[in-house]
This record gives C-alpha cells, structure tokens and sequence, in this order.
C-alpha cells in the first residue's frame, strides 16, 4: 500500500469547511502518514511492510476520527511535498515513538482487563 493508496482512501473523509485550515495536530499526524506511506512504498522488507501499513493505517485513523480541518488530499499532498528531498528518518523515529507509546498502553490496558477477568474467577 503505497501513498497513492492512502490518498486515494482520504477522498472518503469528511468534507472541510471552505477556508479551513489545517490544525498542528493534523498536519502532524499527515506527516507521519506521508513519511510512512513513502517509507512503505521503498522498502522491500516484509517485516518493515507489515508495520509500516499499520503505522499508515493508524496515522489515518487518527485523522479520520477527527472533523476535517482540511482537505486530507490536499493535507498529505502537501505534507509529502513537503518531504521531498529530506531525511525522513528523525520524522520516521518521532511517528514510531507515538505508535509504540500507544502500542504499550493497549498492553498495559490487555493486561489490567486479564488482571481484572482473573479477580472475577
């Protein structure tokens, strides 16, 4: 699944109010959605591409649950422009702390529902 795709996905979102402008959050969240889908569309190792799709997946999940600021197109189409050229490795660590910190608390959060069935028994 590369970037096309993800943008491709993005013409189901919501429709933005005329003039709208992109919040921090979403241009953030769009950043890490570009990067990881171009990442994706690079990489020929099926490790990296099984994270980087749920990494793209998410990162749209989380623009998707919001209300549209902005178009998402227009949003990634520029977060990916943006990229060009750059070294999209410190951008790729910082998206992969936020899965992984999200990652840990679905854990933690398995484990304390585990903890609580047993309690139950």
């Amino acid at each position: 699944m590369g970037f096309r795709t993800i943008a491709a996905l993005a013409l189901f979102a919501s429709a933005p109010a005329a003039g709208a402008v992109a919040t921090a959050q979403d241009k953030a969240d769009a950043q890490c959605l570009a990067a990881l889908s171009i990442a994706l569309g690079v990489t020929e190792d099926k490790d990296a591409t099984a994270a980087l799709t749920a990494g793209t997946l998410y990162f749209l999940g989380r623009l998707d649950g919001r209300p549209a600021s902005v178009a998402l197109v227009d949003l990634l189409q520029a977060e990916a422009e943006a990229l060009e050229g750059k070294d999209m490795e410190p951008l790729l660590t910082r998206c992969g702390e936020i899965i992984k910190s999200r990652g840990d608390a679905m854990k933690a959060a398995g484990e304390e529902l585990e903890r609580r069935g047993a309690a139950r028994k």
